[in-house]
């Protein structure tokens, strides 16, 4: 690829940067429906969480993300980086037909099943009975949540955003629906997670439906299984469920020490404020996801990309001035968010919010980093940076909470992004 010309001036590569995402080219449509996709499950998945707050209080709140902080590792586990290589695969050659879905499917299930097995051994002493039951039925979602996981691939590998994008806010606003009426009839947080059981039970149905009916020569060819090629799926997954592990752990390393460390009621004022960091983080996350499929066939170099033949701006250096933009809008609007979604009582989330704010300028750094070299099958590389950051985290978020409480938790949660996006530079740079 030639190099961007030096006179190119800043107005010209910013109008370079926004040409590469508007809706007159594909990658711009996909990374716009991605985008409306993201937005519109995180409005809505905000709204459930309200009424989860509201309803069940913090204590609810701070149940509810243990069990999905628990759920989501499972998840992860169970996947074993399958639909990243799914999604690697197909994206470059553009067909299901070689891909092993059976396969992958059966080796999600019986990970699945392993995992919501040590769930019913586990006793899970540190947290309140109602919280273990609730994780015990939700648990047995994993099984839908295998199913869901191939039919996101495959979409996401044929670049067929608009209609992935259908099936995520289809099934969020369902989600919250049921959960209205719900708690209108005076159900509680078990009712709620069988609910949400039910829920991952419907979507996986309509991704499949969704997939035999857009997809060219999707199926499912159990005559191919053998168990040598699950074996070597179990083999080729391994760094990469590896890492997904360690990054999940990372990125729930806040909730998950609370329920070893603190209250009920303190994980929902830091599930309350993460929450809104969450949102905050949906436009990278919509670019990277639309950019994969292009990474995989080798349309991108160094960050830059390349459309009808000629080069463009970074697409890095914009998500970093969007992440600025972000923490800035969160810090000075904190009262009235928190205020807004989750009413009286959550003065704690608002300081929280201030403070991990800052959090998304590093994630903008870190997460374009992370998938071009995983991309690149340098995922071991990611993992040896993500282990050492998720061990530093783990030490100064312990330290801050024994010290100072929640705030010095946020501190080190920030503090932690931060060595994370040195760290995958160090990676990239091969210094690491």
């Amino acid at each position: 690829m030639r190099k961007i010309k030096d006179s190119l001036n800043p107005p010209d590569r910013l109008s370079s940067f926004f040409s590469v995402f508007s809706v007159a080219n594909p990658l711009g449509r996909n990374v716009g429906w991605l985008l409306a996709a993201r937005v519109g499950q995180q409005a809505i998945l905000l709204l459930f969480t309200a009424l989860v707050a509201r309803q069940l209080g913090a204590v609810g709140l701070g149940q509810m993300a243990w069990v999905t902080a628990v759920l989501y590792l499972g998840n992860v586990i169970s996947t074993w980086g399958l639909d990243t290589i799914l999604q690697r695969d197909i994206g470059a050659a553009r067909q299901t037909r070689a891909a092993p879905l059976a396969a992958a499917l059966l080796l999600e299930l019986l990970l699945a099943g392993g995992f919501i097995l040590l769930l019913f051994l586990l006793p899970f002493g540190d947290q309140s009975p109602v919280a273990v039951a609730g994780l015990r039925l939700y648990g047995w979602s994993l099984l839908p949540l295998a199913l869901l996981t191939l039919t996101s691939a495959a979409l996401r590998g044929f670049e067929q955003m608009g209609w992935l994008a259908g099936l995520t806010l289809g099934t969020a606003v369902l989600q919250v629906a049921g959960t209205a009426v719900l708690f209108a009839l005076g159900g509680g947080f078990v009712g709620l997670m069988g609910w949400l059981l039910a829920v991952q039970v419907v979507s996986a149905g309509a991704g499949w439906w969704l997939c035999r009916w857009v997809l060219p020569d999707f199926g499912l060819n159990w005559q191919t299984v053998r168990w040598s090629a699950i074996w070597q799926l179990l083999q080729t997954g391994f760094w990469l469920a590896l890492l997904l592990g360690t990054a999940v752990l990372l990125q729930r390393l806040g909730v998950l020490l609370m329920s070893l460390l603190g209250s009920d009621w303190e994980t929902g004022q830091l599930a309350a404020a993460l929450r809104l960091v969450e949102a905050a983080r949906l436009l990278p996350a919509a670019v990277m996801g639309a950019l994969f499929p292009v990474l995989a066939r080798g349309g991108l170099a160094s960050g830059r990309l390349q459309v009808a033949g000629r080069e463009e701006f970074s697409y890095q250096l914009g998500l970093l001035g969007y992440g600025v933009l972000a923490a800035v809008g969160l810090w000075l609007l904190a009262v009235p968010l928190v205020g807004l979604l989750f009413g009286g009582g959550y003065e704690t989330a608002v300081s929280l919010l201030k403070i991990l704010a800052w959090g998304v300028v590093p994630f903008t750094i870190s997460l374009p980093l992370s998938v071009e070299m995983v991309v690149a099958g340098r995922e071991k590389r990611v993992l040896l940076a993500t282990l050492a950051v998720l061990v530093g985290t783990a030490v100064l978020t312990t330290v801050g909470f024994v010290q100072y409480g929640l705030l010095g938790l946020a501190v080190g949660l920030v503090v932690g992004e931060w060595l994370l996006a040195v760290a995958l530079f160090a990676a990239v740079q091969n210094r690491f």
